[in-house]
């Protein structure tokens, strides 16, 4: 619990009490729009983490310890003068003579002197009462997230249902994503492991193009990738681990939005997710420029998300079309796997009918160490005014290479 709270400030600490955690939320109350909207957010996130609404309670103060002390006391509703000695630890060593006394609330301590107090009940029980007071230091030694996210759920019954599995996995991406808020930061893979018995696992990895914690974005691409996987027995436990987290790119947002290439690209992205997580990884290709002159091998078809680079400097791949190069020549967009010979009449290529030859040539040779070629490369028009990618070899044959948009 104190894992997730770090998603809403980063000084959380545990409590004296067993069951008890501290949240400083004063820089940050205007981030989540006031005290009670945050109130709003904790309580409606721990009943999504599985705890019911009378298992939590909560209580704020002007300092962590009087805040503690009001949290056991419930009885005291706010008024410091009610809270019973017993919600104090350091008070527990002198509650019998105490109640001798006739004390039990903390509103006639307050009133004795402070100098007979320590004298008689000790340094520490006068020092948490001016640390609760705001008159005293009070550090606190605040978690720290894990470097890795690794949480497990252990079903009640063993089941194949693919309903029940997504919302135990939803319970976990809860978990998930607020640690990854606490560390500001995202992950490219979110790995789900389903334990079939002692022995027996199966995962269920879900990639994306670039580090993100969207949770809508997530749960479309977990609810995707749980209908298509075949379970091979039924699972009696959830697994969820994050690693290799990275800091998320913040946008700045436009006062008066226009065309951004950086979202298109995001939107294909969104869908190439999508695709990969319903079809599978292998059936959604991306296109890879190979340095080589010959055209045919100057491109390669591998999974989308593969890049050449690995690592957290990798980047992942944009997969926007690229504006060409005002100096660079015209290329067709559909370039066939093998050149088609075409016939020639009067010495003018034939494909449905004459050719006209509109752009060229250019002189592509290249392998002339391996396997030399030269061909010259010309932009032509059909008869029905369509834009074909022509060559004409040293020996004047001619070939159908490419079709323009």
């Amino acid at each position: 619990m104190a894992q997730w709270a770090l998603q809403f400030t980063p000084d959380v600490c545990l409590g004296q009490w067993h069951d008890t955690v501290l949240l400083e939320v004063g820089p940050s109350l205007r981030l989540w729009g006031g005290l009670e909207p945050l109130l709003g957010q904790l309580t409606q996130g721990w009943q999504r983490l599985g705890w019911p609404p009378k298992a939590v309670q909560m209580q704020q103060a002007h300092t962590a310890r009087l805040a503690e002390w009001l949290l056991q006391s419930p009885i005291a509703k706010g008024q410091t003068h009610r809270i019973p000695l017993s919600s104090i630890v350091e008070a527990h060593p002198h509650l019998d003579r105490l109640a001798r006394m006739g004390i039990r609330d903390l509103g006639p301590v307050l009133k004795l002197p402070r100098a007979g107090l320590r004298q008689r009940f000790g340094a520490g029980f006068v020092a948490a009462i001016e640390a609760a007071l705001g008159e005293r230091a009070d550090p606190r030694q605040a978690i720290h997230a894990p470097a890795i996210f690794e949480q497990g759920l252990e079903l009640a019954l063993p089941t194949d249902s693919k309903g029940l599995l997504e919302t135990g996995c939803l319970r976990l991406l809860e978990e998930g994503l607020a640690w990854l808020a606490g560390m500001q930061a995202a992950v490219t893979e979110y790995r789900f492991v389903f334990h079939q018995g002692r022995r027996q696992s199966q995962e269920l990895c879900i990639g994306l193009a670039e580090p993100s914690r969207e949770a809508s974005r997530i749960q479309r691409l977990l609810s995707e990738s749980l209908s298509q996987t075949a379970l091979t027995a039924a699972v009696s436990g959830i697994a969820l681990r994050l690693d290799n987290p990275l800091p998320l790119a913040h946008h700045n947002e436009e006062l008066f939005p226009q065309s951004n290439p950086a979202r298109e690209n995001q939107g294909i992205q969104e869908l190439c997710e999508r695709l990969s997580a319903r079809l599978g990884q292998s059936q959604v290709l991306r296109i890879q420029e190979i340095n080589s002159h010959r055209p045919e091998a100057a491109s390669q078809l591998i999974p989308w998300k593969e890049n050449q680079k690995s690592g957290p400097a990798a980047k992942s791949p944009t997969l926007g079309l690229a504006q060409p190069m005002a100096s660079q020549p015209p290329r067709p967009i559909w370039l066939l796997e093998s050149p088609v010979a075409l016939s020639v009449q009067k010495e003018r290529p034939i494909y449905q009918g004459p050719l006209r030859l509109r752009a060229g040539p250019e002189r592509i040779e290249s392998d002339w160490w391996s396997d030399p070629f030269a061909r010259d490369y010309f932009v032509a028009e059909t008869h029905d005014q369509r834009l074909v990618w022509v060559f004409r070899t040293p020996g004047h044959d001619w070939f159908l290479h490419g079709f323009f948009g």
